[in-house]
């Protein structure tokens, strides 16, 4: 490996064993979403009576997706083998 001049606009970095290298300034207060909104598939054995627009489910009885088009308002899929 040859030897490279260093000018002002070179970056180094050095560290040892002493240097704390996680970041001081870091928010602990991470930003996201609830895990709840994030409409992952629901996995039911009957039909779904209940549910918020966006929510899927699945049902395992007649094996058919659901999607709440409204709150408590269905669509059903054809089957899924």
């Amino acid at each position: 490996m040859a030897l490279e001049t260093l000018n002002k606009d070179s970056k180094v970095v050095a560290f040892n064993s002493t240097v704390e290298l996680a970041d001081k300034g870091v928010r602990q207060d991470h930003q996201g979403v609830a895990a709840e909104a994030l409409n992952f598939i629901k996995i039911v054995a009957a039909a779904p009576t209940v549910g918020k627009a966006g929510e899927v489910f699945y049902n395992t009885a007649d094996l058919k997706l659901y999607v709440a088009t409204a709150d408590n308002v269905f669509a059903r899929s054809a089957v899924f083998s």
